[in-house]
């Protein structure tokens, strides 16, 4: 809801924006993990790391690291972010495919990131971090190349209180409990629980999972993708580190187990960490039993015991459409994929971006045309 309302703030000065937020409603908070496409979200938003990072308890992020991915053999191969090295001749050995062919114990399934990705997968393996700026490292773009690890409610109230206030955001804080619409179907006025009516032009529902507006109030149906992705269910955490210099690195760490995985996300001052796991596959109870033997390895049973737990339930897939007549889906309340590549937040940012060009658009007049492009975007997108 923030990142739309700072967006829409700041990029748009033509509209009147009021965010409704209800007091009862948490969020998650286990720690997001980026790919690197949100810099071009923080860039409009005129936002320089030295700007926000320290306040949302941020680190850096060059890669993703699966651990135990290949038939439990626990060895690890990172796939960092880079546009790679371009290899135009085709006549010499200039592959990787075609070296791991002629000399399989050399080149194994790790090597295929150093040969394609030489810096950033170095970078990512030795926990170093450079901004580049004298060039030194070909194909590595510091700007580009790299991501963040983020306190997601940290991040959130950074983007109220300095970019979506400032820019004339209104906030209510207060409980939605009725709508109106108009003869053709658009949501015209909300009834909140302070007795107050508000009435808008456009409706953006970010209320997660629930779209009580999009797939409640419009009813677009849910496409589930569960024939296709499995995990359904996640334990999560916040665990202190008892050993930073170590612990914290630059890379989201997956770690393979019995029916899922588990991410490991180092923040500035703590990890977040969670079991992503099938629930056709292994029961609530012992997935969680599974997963604090699991953080036993990472570090003491003391920290692992002691870890305080939620569990999440997740719905894997999208609604029909992101734009309905005056309403627009973002984040959780349009869909989700499984999180193992760190797609949720991309989605969010990404649709957003799509939602301020068009209402920068005319003079923010829109006709059906850009709902359809809108909406044709944000399927492919996901």
């Amino acid at each position: 809801g923030w990142m739309a309302a700072a967006a829409l703030g700041k990029l748009c000065p033509h509209l009147d924006i009021t965010l409704i937020e209800s007091p009862n409603v948490s969020t998650v908070g286990v720690g997001e993990s980026t790919l690197g496409q949100i810099t071009l979200f923080l860039d409009y938003l005129g936002l320089d790391d030295e700007d926000w990072m320290a306040q949302c308890d941020a680190t850096y992020k060059n890669s993703i690291r699966f651990t135990n991915f290949r038939d439990n053999d626990r060895s690890s191969f990172q796939y960092p972010f880079s546009d790679g090295l371009d290899y135009t001749n085709k006549e010499g050995i200039n592959t990787w495919s075609e070296l791991s062919a002629l000399y399989p114990e050399e080149f194994t399934p790790d090597t295929f990131a150093k040969f394609y990705a030489t810096v950033p997968t170095y970078i990512a393996d030795m926990n170093k971090q450079t901004r580049n700026a004298l060039n030194k490292f070909r194909h590595y773009n510091f700007k580009w190349d790299t991501a963040y690890h983020v306190d997601a409610q940290k991040f959130g109230q950074f983007l109220k209180n300095n970019i979506a206030i400032p820019n004339g955001v209104k906030h209510i804080v207060a409980n939605v409990i009725g709508h109106t619409k108009t003869n053709e179907g658009y949501v015209d006025t909300v009834t909140l629980d302070n007795q107050q009516q508000i009435k808008a032009d456009l409706w953006i529902d970010c209320t997660g999972f629930k779209s009580m507006l999009l797939e409640g109030w419009m009813e677009s149906n849910f496409k589930s993708f569960d024939t296709h992705l499995f995990n359904d269910s996640a334990w999560a955490a916040r665990i202190p580190y008892e050993n930073r210099e170590e612990e914290m690195h630059n890379y989201t760490d997956c770690h393979a187990l019995s029916s899922g995985w588990v991410w490991n996300i180092p923040l500035w001052s703590r990890i977040g960490t969670g079991y992503v796991y099938s629930s056709k596959f292994i029961s609530k109870e012992d997935a969680k039993k599974e997963f604090i033997e699991h953080l036993k390895t990472t570090g003491s049973a003391e920290r692992a015991e002691n870890a305080e737990m939620h569990h999440i339930e997740m719905r894997h897939g999208r609604r029909e459409k992101g734009w309905i007549k005056n309403v627009v889906g973002v984040g959780l309340s349009y869909g989700f994929v499984e999180p193992l590549e760190s797609t949720g937040l991309l989605t969010t940012h990404e649709n957003i971006i799509h939602l301020v060009d068009i209402l920068n658009r005319r003079e923010g007049y829109v006709t059906q045309i850009e709902r359809d492009a809108f909406n044709g975007i944000c399927q492919k997108k996901l």
